[in-house]
């Protein structure tokens, strides 16, 4: 088998050459080198609820940005799946457009772009 060695550089220049998406917030994309990368797994949680759905909701509308803004340009899953409240476990429609429209993203297509899978049990 044949093993090639990269320079330090070189996965250094790859790394930077993937695409990134913004979270909205220029402090965590300052933290995450650019923005989440494209094909990475990310964890993000906190004791305010609010702010990590905030997170989260922005990942959902600027996956479908331009790349040149950062985006991915293309769909997104949310797949919400735990024991929780039915408000928490179904999409909030009103933050979800409010980021859309902020984005100036055409409403109607963008949230055809947003596939919601949720399953909760109020047990």
């Amino acid at each position: 088998m044949q093993v090639e060695f990269r320079s330090g550089i070189q996965v250094l220049r790859e790394h930077e050459a993937k695409p990134r998406l913004t979270t909205g917030i220029l402090e965590l994309d300052s933290l995450l080198a650019g923005g989440v990368e494209l094909g990475t797994f990310n964890l993000f949680y906190g004791d305010n609820e609010r702010f990590t759905d905030r997170i989260l909701y922005n990942l959902l509308c600027n996956c479908q940005l331009p790349q040149e803004r950062y985006g991915f340009d293309g769909k997104v899953i949310l797949l919400n799946c735990g024991n929780y409240r039915q408000e928490q476990a179904l999409l909030d429609l009103e933050l979800a457009t409010s980021l859309l429209k902020a984005n100036d993203l055409y409403l109607a297509r963008a949230l055809d772009q947003i596939i919601d899978v949720s399953a909760f049990t109020i047990d």
